[in-house]
């Protein structure tokens, strides 16, 4: 049966496209459509995740940098206790010189970050099985002892984290691993960032391979 679905034609950057074929392949414009698809709710006038889209939004500071040891320390008591307070936070701030005034500040943006990352909304991403977990991705790296440079899990491993299976495309295409983000694209990668981590290595196998996540040091740690 012939498909009479009027279409139109839009226009992207050129490296956003290739970006996209190099993870999707001939799949690329499919992958664009329900992408497109997500935006609008053709039964309603207003957007399906626009308080999602509304929600405030904490980069991880970069490493080395003042804020950037206040969410280490706060990574760091997460680990240990799992619901670092203020207070805690702010006094081994200041046992490393860190002024009160940016430790409390930057406190809060931590905080508000790790919970943007339990919003499910915000967090699942789509494969080609279903949908994964990244926001479980985010806490399991927040566990990993801030001792380890170095953690790595195999695939069977991270899917079991998951809660479902990586897309095809993080079997076969190492641009799938590369460690940018920006705003929602690419959301893999901005969450192993955002936790601390960055992606070391990889072996793309699908019974054999692995990932080793990589540690951001900072201020020389």
């Amino acid at each position: 049966m012939t498909d009479h679905t009027e279409t139109v034609a839009i226009s992207i950057p050129a490296a956003l496209y290739a970006a996209i074929y190099r993870i999707h392949g001939e799949a690329s414009s499919e992958v664009i459509t329900r992408c497109l698809s997500q935006i609008v709710d053709t039964q309603s006038p207003v957007p399906p995740n626009l308080e999602a889209a509304r929600s405030p939004y904490y980069p991880r500071p970069k490493p080395g940098t003042i804020t950037g040891r206040v969410w280490t320390i706060a990574d760091q008591l997460a680990s240990e206790t799992g619901a670092p307070t203020r207070d805690a936070v702010v006094a081994s701030a200041l046992s490393q010189g860190i002024n009160v005034n940016t430790a409390s500040t930057q406190y809060s943006h931590w905080k508000k970050s790790r919970a943007d990352l339990d919003r499910k909304p915000a967090r699942m991403a789509k494969s080609e099985k279903g949908q994964i977990n990244l926001a479980a991705l985010g806490r399991y790296l927040r566990a990993v002892s801030p001792e380890l440079a170095e953690h790595t899990v195999t695939f069977a491993e991270l899917e079991n984290v998951l809660g479902g299976q990586l897309p095809d495309s993080a079997y076969t295409f190492r641009q799938w691993w590369a460690n940018q983000a920006s705003g929602d694209y690419r959301p893999q990668a901005r969450t192993w960032l955002e936790a601390g981590f960055e992606i070391g290595s990889v072996k793309l196998d699908r019974a054999t391979g692995w990932i080793r996540f990589r540690r951001v040091r900072l201020g020389g740690a």
